[in-house]
């Protein structure tokens, strides 16, 4: 198991603290004309964001690993839950060539392949179809849920929050 505190504070070294302080950098810059600071101003933003983006996913993942290996399944946050909930099987194709000739209904019309989404709803059902077997779905995954309170400025569907 990670230090939690050492890796927050060494992942926002690794990707925030710099295309943050370009951005306030961009917005503060007073020596700039108007048009080039806004223009900057997006840039870095959206570079800010891309590395935010990049952060959250990485801390998503140390997350999901950190429940699993201590055998959490959900907790709350101040703002969210996360929950392990089982991932979705999905249909393997083995043999398409044998769909095709016994279950020609499973098989996409625009092209000729098997129609995967289908396949998997049929094999959950416990239907039996050659040339297909339903995965196990790999392991769990993370799903966070935002708390809907009006202290939550980021909680989706709450009107007192816009």
């Amino acid at each position: 198991m990670v230090n939690i505190q050492e890796y927050l504070i060494g992942m926002h070294n690794k990707h925030i603290r710099e295309p943050f302080n370009k951005y306030v950098k961009s917005i503060t810059n007073s020596e700039a004309p108007e048009e080039q600071k806004l223009l900057n101003a997006i840039y870095d933003l959206e570079f800010f964001i891309e590395k935010a983006t990049k952060c959250a996913k990485e801390f998503r993942e140390t997350l999901n690993l950190e429940m699993q290996g201590n055998g959490v399944i959900s907790f709350k946050g101040d703002n969210s839950t996360a929950t392990l909930v089982k991932a979705t099987q999905t249909a393997q194709i083995i043999n398409a060539d044998k769909i095709a000739e016994l279950r020609p209904d499973l098989m996409v019309a625009s092209e000729i392949r098997p129609d995967r989404t289908e396949i998997a709803k049929l094999l959950r059902k416990g239907e039996v179809i050659q040339g297909a077997v339903l995965s196990n779905g790999g392991p769990p995954v993370l799903k966070i849920t935002a708390i809907k309170n009006k202290t939550n400025p980021y909680a989706k569907g709450v009107e007192e929050n816009v």
